[in-house]
């Protein structure tokens, strides 16, 4: 029974944290490098390298968000089916998340 609560919170936390980089990539509303996505995310919630990266991929791959080059950097964009899973979705994230995301959001913008 552990092991079915265990996997169930997994599944729930990566669902959580793909919604956090859609809600942050539509709150900025403009591409974004990779660097610049983990910077607005570094130490949020669990998010490491490696975590990221592989939400990142997931994110990609469900074309939820699209990567490119320009001018010899990777960006980041979020589609319009990424807009509209967010917005089905957007009342799983608690109102303090995404005022704290928020903060992070208008600080990193400001040194931008």
């Amino acid at each position: 029974m552990k092991e079915k609560d265990s996997l169930f919170e997994d599944k729930e936390r990566l669902a959580r944290s793909k919604l956090i980089i859609l809600y942050v990539m539509k709150k900025v509303n403009c591409p974004l490098t990779n660097s610049q996505i983990q910077r607005l995310l570094y130490d949020f919630d669990g998010f490491n390298y490696y975590y990221f990266q592989h939400i990142l991929s997931d994110l990609v791959e469900q074309k939820y968000i699209i990567n490119y080059e320009q001018e010899q950097e990777r960006l980041y964009e979020i589609t319009d089916d990424g807009v509209y899973i967010f917005e089905l979705t957007e009342n799983m994230l608690p109102g303090i998340t995404k005022y704290k995301l928020d903060s992070i959001i208008k600080e990193l913008l400001k040194d931008v």
